[in-house]
């Protein structure tokens, strides 16, 4: 069985750089049109770095990683700040019309989030 040529695997190795680097850019660009909680944004801003350091090699790969990076932390900055700025009102006592207890109302946005975090588990 003869061996692959040396840039055989220089080629492999690119490939599956280049691969990883389109799923963070697709990460990145979805993150700046849809801003989401800092912990995810974290997360994203360590994996980035640690692909960072791996295509360290590639210096187009690594300027264009060192772009994202930028835009993951003030992203997160973004986040953090957002979530200091108070709390939202998630459940609201809105009046009746007419006699009897007000109607309670929950944000139906925040529940659509609560409900794709829950837990699996059950109790």
């Amino acid at each position: 069985m003869a061996l692959p040529p040396p840039n055989f695997a220089v080629e492999v190795l690119l490939n599956a750089f280049r691969t990883h680097y389109h799923r963070f850019a697709a990460a990145v660009t979805d993150l700046s049109t849809n801003p989401t909680d800092a912990t995810v944004v974290a997360r994203l801003g360590d994996d980035l770095d640690e692909f960072a350091a791996m295509a360290g090699k590639f210096t187009t790969l690594q300027t264009s990683i060192s772009a994202m990076q930028t835009d993951v932390r003030l992203a997160y900055q973004d986040a953090v700040d957002a979530s200091h700025h108070g709390h939202p009102v998630l459940v609201q006592s809105i009046p009746s019309d007419g006699p009897g207890r007000p109607r309670i109302q929950i944000d139906p946005d925040f529940l659509r989030w609560a409900y794709g975090h829950r837990s699996t588990a059950r109790s």
